[in-house]
């Protein structure tokens, strides 16, 4: 007794008419599927953001035994970060990490907080921008 393919599709069993449906049938159920799937890992409770817009950014991380405010910063072209960092000097700067193309990752031990660095930078031909750098942690 043959059992190939052939055999199996003219003695079908009972659920195997549903590997018959087009996808039009199973694109509906798929997509809420996977709907609930993304809404699920999406929601705000999965997540907690330490951002506040109302204060300095706290993201602070222990570096050589003292709290540092973490802020990205970009350079310009042809800049070195020496150059760069020479401008935020006056809040004990430091670079934690290259983050590649032009990006690093500096700590400062005064922070003065995200507006006066812009203010500090915004005639700086070494930084093109600085931004906060915000940890986020999975609860």
């Amino acid at each position: 007794m043959p059992w190939g393919l052939s055999h199996i599709l003219r003695n079908r069993p009972d659920w195997l008419p549903l590997c018959n449906k087009t996808p039009k049938y199973w694109l509906p159920i798929c997509l809420m599927v996977f709907g609930a799937f993304v809404i699920f890992a999406c929601t705000e409770s999965n997540y907690k953001s330490e951002y506040s817009p109302d204060r300095k950014a706290e993201s602070s991380v222990s570096n050589e035994g003292s709290s540092l405010t973490e802020y990205i910063i970009v350079l310009a072209e042809n800049v070195s970060i020496e150059n760069a960092i020479s401008n935020l000097q006056k809040y004990d700067a430091q670079i934690i990490k290259d983050l590649k193309r032009g990006r690093y990752l500096i700590g400062l031990k005064n922070d003065p907080g995200i507006e006066q660095l812009k203010k500090d930078i915004e005639d700086s031909p070494h930084i093109k921008q600085v931004q906060p750098n915000f940890n986020y942690t999975i609860q």
